[in-house]
């Protein structure tokens, strides 16, 4: 993959204002992903924080993207999840002051489906039992759903 350069971050702002999201396929970050789940996501550590410090803050990609972008850059972690049948889920409120971007970490052969257009879209979406936000299928039908197979892992 290639290293970060301005348009390529410029081409990550183009994806995220259009579309919502971007993926980018990397076989090493798939195979690290895979190692850290082996031991059972063990973020409460130094080597978690380690983890997420190298394949966010270290990395060219990212960090070109959040300086071009936001004033300051956090640090959050959610390990887990799996397919809901009747609901999307999401990670932030869309308001202005929640203004954000998720950096997840694929493993090799991980899916997810993102919906385009739904940064914009007007959603009805309520706080879930596992933190996240939940918004129902149903209101993302104007939206493209975008399935993204990440065969080797990645961003």
């Amino acid at each position: 993959m290639a290293s970060a350069t301005p348009s390529s971050v410029e081409h990550l702002l183009q994806a995220v204002n259009t579309d919502g999201f971007f993926a980018l396929k990397d076989a090493a970050k798939g195979l690290e992903a895979d190692e850290f789940a082996k031991k059972d996501f063990p973020i409460a550590t130094v080597d978690g924080l380690q983890f997420c410090k190298v394949h966010t803050f270290d990395d060219p990609r990212i960090t070109g993207f959040l300086e071009s972008t936001f004033d300051w850059s956090g640090l959050g972690m959610f390990t887990y999840l799996h397919p809901f049948p009747d609901c999307a889920h999401g990670f932030l409120a869309r308001v202005p002051q929640n203004l954000g971007l998720i950096v997840q970490i694929w493993g090799r052969g991980s899916k997810a489906t993102f919906y385009k257009g739904s940064q914009a879209a007007p959603l009805n979406i309520r706080a879930y039992h596992n933190e996240l936000l939940e918004i129902p299928l149903k209101q993302l039908e104007g939206c493209e759903p975008v399935t993204v197979v990440m065969d080797e892992g990645g961003l």
